[in-house]
């Protein structure tokens, strides 16, 4: 079952596959999954880079910017399901579970689960990865 993997840049061999996959910057991942069609590779993985950018951009209004994305994520949840692709989100910073995941960035924390909700870790290849089902059900 496709769905959206969150993992630290350098857990990412983790998950082999991802290291092939397409790449494409955050805003560009927003943009396409907004087309119907979304304009993004069916049954295939992609890699998207640069989440907590965009929310750090977004200071001091971190928190509502982190609720419209997971807003636009939830609407496309139903195409993303359709194309069956994968989604591998990779931060540059520190996840920390919890209650409120979130990415600790050296200037700020990062609310992460004001988009995702709080993930449970899994592990593969021993090393952290945070799955999300794309419709965000532990979101908010």
């Amino acid at each position: 079952m496709a769905q959206y993997y969150l993992v630290e840049e350098h857990n990412l061999p983790a998950l082999p596959w991802a290291e092939k996959a397409q790449r494409m910057g955050f805003l560009d991942f927003l943009r396409a999954v907004q087309n119907d069609p979304p304009a993004l590779p069916r049954n295939e993985a992609i890699r998207v880079d640069g989440i907590e950018d965009v929310l750090l951009a977004a200071r001091p209004k971190m928190d509502d910017m982190a609720r419209e994305i997971h807003r636009l994520l939830q609407q496309a949840a139903g195409r993303l399901q359709r194309l069956n692709t994968n989604v591998v989100l990779v931060v540059c910073e520190k996840i920390l579970p919890g209650a409120q995941v979130t990415i600790q960035h050296v200037t700020a924390t990062i609310p992460l689960h004001l988009v995702f909700g709080s993930p449970v870790a899994t592990e593969a290849g021993g090393r952290p990865v945070y799955p999300v089902s794309f419709n965000l059900s532990s979101g908010m």
